[in-house]
């Protein structure tokens, strides 16, 4: 097995491990059933795995999406209390002076304001925020099934009519490649990329495309298309 290959199987498998509450119970197992497949398929290509990863995401994104939202939520809430219990005197001395300039624990998660924290903090600082994290993540998951549930469930079905839309743009993206040829040929390539870059979007192998921009997809290649029509009558 090729090393990019074992590598992406490995993202595959940590996907699967980090699937988030009420997933149900049959796409779990199929998922995990595909997986060993593909460990256990020596010359399985990174096509094939990436296709795999393709189709499995679009059916456990709307859940990921909808619990991402909720971690932010409570680690809007809860990350100044749970740092502030969680770190030693001197740290916290120095966050409340980032609190007094406006800042907060969003801003130091993502670092923010570095400059009013020594070598020595910064390394107590982001081994601090790895367990924060998971502190923040372990009571996220609690109150989506408790208190949270319903506002967790009504974000699944948004983000699954979100999945659904994709789905639309992608087969009218796909049957506009399949109707290039020719002199056409480059315009199929471009939107195949594009086709391959919301997947890999969606399956978290690539970067994040908005969903605005996906939905502008189809007419931007139409505008191509006819563009070409009229320059060159090709």
């Amino acid at each position: 097995m090729q090393p990019i290959v074992e590598h992406t199987l490995y993202i595959y498998e940590t996907i699967l491990n980090r699937l988030p509450p009420l997933v149900p119970r049959n796409v779990k197992q199929n998922l995990e059933v595909e997986i060993d497949r593909l460990f256990r398929t020596e010359d399985i290509t990174l096509h094939e795995v990436e296709q795999s990863m393709a189709e499995h995401g679009m059916i456990v994104w709307p859940y990921m999406q909808a619990f991402e939202e909720m971690v932010e939520h409570h680690e809007n809430i809860m990350g100044d209390k749970f740092f502030m219990q969680k770190a030693s005197p001197g740290l916290r001395k120095k966050y409340m002076l980032v609190r007094d300039l406006g800042g907060g624990f969003t801003h130091v998660s993502r670092g923010a304001l570095p400059e009013h924290f020594n070598h020595a903090e910064k390394k107590e600082l982001n081994e601090l925020l790895v367990d924060l994290k998971h502190d923040i993540r372990r009571y996220a998951m609690q109150a989506v099934l408790t208190h949270d549930r319903k506002t967790y469930e009504e974000k699944i079905e948004y983000y699954g009519g979100l999945i659904e839309e994709i789905n639309k743009v992608l087969t009218s993206l796909r049957d506009l490649a399949e109707n290039q040829s020719g002199d056409h040929s480059d315009l199929a390539l471009d939107i195949q990329s594009r086709i391959k870059g919301i997947e890999h979007s969606i399956a978290m192998l690539g970067p994040r495309i908005e969903i605005e921009e996906i939905r502008q997809m189809p007419a931007y290649y139409e505008g191509k298309r006819e563009e070409r029509k009229v320059r060159w009558g090709i």
